[in-house]
């Protein structure tokens, strides 16, 4: 049996202690009675392992005051035998089994719902205070005091918000209770994205019980990285209704983007060099969406007329349930009356992040020129070509006719003929040669036009 109620923590003190002393991690105790010769004594105490992993201990056993009229006398300092099935004071390293990042979303401005999953070799012990911390979701648009909830978490042993670092992009959270090894813990939480691209490399450490930061893992076990889509426009092209003088020009303008685009980016786009038109002065203009989505919607759109630039704020073909890539437009300019070229047009895009507004460019920070489709009869239908008339007054028509700007030349022909005015029945006067003095004659004159003579246009010739 037991025989620790044999020992004191002192000479002729309480049976059943010992004195622990901390910093040299040694045990002594005085025997409360004599011990006979070759009689095994078994005293069992209860320590507690430090956080941290190590080997196993030498333990060493030593004896003095042997008889109290020896009080100099003592067994030295001996090691003793360890079970080498389970040697005293060794203590498992702790390392994960298991570390998993998934993200919700890589759209720029989106809420994005982190999911972290865990576990453990050993048994994360409450009495340690373990606490798990993520690192490397920099560059978010959640502010540092911004109350990140853990949304979900699976044992419920974790505080239920986390000490949140924008700066560093780190999450801690405390354990409130005991993990067994090996079983998994997983929890989630939501940050908001920024509207710039991100690219940083996630990983997940552990105090109270340590262990070293690691490297998370995504779904299909490559390491994992906390990601906000880069977004650029892809497509951009922009087509005129009518290459006519003085006509009503329905300008189309079509654009996709690599990602989806969300209102909370405040999407917009500026079309620069729209010169040279008719219109009087500055006007805000009404654009009309088509799409499968937004059908019908408009907006009113600013117009610069000495700048020659529209500046259309995308957000309001957008909404924040589904981001949107492709987006079609129309407005109205009015052609001026002489014949010129195509315009040279831009485009310069950009997005911003919700809170601290800071843009971010849709066109890599420059320019980019916008051009026509280059598809024949895109934008043309028969009521564009002549105002109120079915009449297509321009069978050979070209990829010209698209470009935005470009107002086809304008020529004359005039021709004049005379001829015998037709007689009528019971007519007293009958002459056989128009040439004859004093003859009657008619007169036709044929204008022929290359364009249009738009009626009740604003610039009538």
């Amino acid at each position: 049996g037991l025989s620790h109620l044999l020992f004191s923590s002192a000479p002729n003190g309480v049976a059943g202690f010992g004195s622990w002393d901390n910093a040299s991690k040694a045990l002594t105790l005085y025997a409360l009675r004599t011990f006979d010769y070759s009689v095994d004594q078994v005293i069992a105490f209860q320590i507690r392992n430090p956080p941290q992993g190590q080997p196993p201990a030498t333990v060493q056993i030593a004896a003095s005051v042997l008889r109290p009229e020896y009080p100099k006398s003592m067994i030295m300092p001996d090691t003793m035998a360890a079970d080498a099935s389970n040697p005293p004071m060794l203590v498992t390293a702790a390392n994960f089994t298991l570390s998993t990042f998934t993200q919700s979303s890589t759209a720029p401005c989106d809420c994005n719902t982190i999911t972290v999953s865990l576990s453990f070799n050993v048994r994360l012990n409450q009495a340690c205070s373990p606490r798990v911390t993520i690192s490397g979701i920099i560059q978010t648009d959640s502010s540092d005091d911004a109350v990140l909830m853990v949304n979900a978490q699976v044992p419920a042993i974790l505080s239920p918000t986390g000490q949140w670092q924008q700066s560093t992009g780190t999450y801690a959270l405390a354990l409130t209770g005991s993990l067994e090894a090996g079983a998994v813990l997983s929890f989630s939480f939501t940050v908001k994205n920024l509207a710039a691209a991100q690219a940083s490399a996630v990983s997940v450490q552990t105090s109270g019980i340590a262990v070293p930061a690691a490297r998370l893992f995504g779904p299909n076990s490559s390491l994992a990285s906390y990601r906000v889509d880069d977004a650029q426009l892809v497509t951009y092209t922009i087509d005129q209704s009518s290459p006519w003088p003085c006509d009503d020009n329905v300008i189309s303008v079509s654009l996709a983007t690599n990602v989806g685009l969300l209102r909370a980016c405040s999407p917009s786009v500026t079309l620069r060099g729209l010169l040279g038109f008719a219109n009087v002065t500055n006007f805000s203009n009404t654009l009309s969406m088509d799409g499968s989505t937004v059908t019908g919607n408009s907006v009113i759109a600013p117009f610069r007329l000495s700048a020659g630039e529209l500046v259309v704020n995308l957000f309001n073909f957008t909404d924040d349930s589904a981001p949107r890539q492709n987006f079609r437009f129309n407005f109205t300019l009015a052609n001026p009356s002489a014949a010129r070229s195509a315009l040279s047009l831009s485009i310069a895009g950009s997005i911003a992040s919700v809170r601290t507004r800071s843009p971010k460019s849709l066109t890599q920070s420059t320019w980019f020129a916008l051009s026509s489709s280059g598809v024949v009869d895109a934008g043309f239908a028969s009521t564009r070509w002549v105002n109120g008339s079915n009449l297509d007054l321009a069978p050979a028509r070209s990829s010209a006719d698209l470009q935005v700007g470009y107002v086809r030349p304008i020529s004359l022909s005039v021709s004049v003929r005379q001829d015998l005015p037709v007689l009528t029945a019971g007519a007293a006067w009958s002459y056989s040669n128009v040439t004859d003095p004093c003859s009657p004659l008619v007169l036709t004159v044929q204008v022929s036009s290359s364009v249009p003579l738009l009626l009740g246009a604003r610039c009538c010739p």
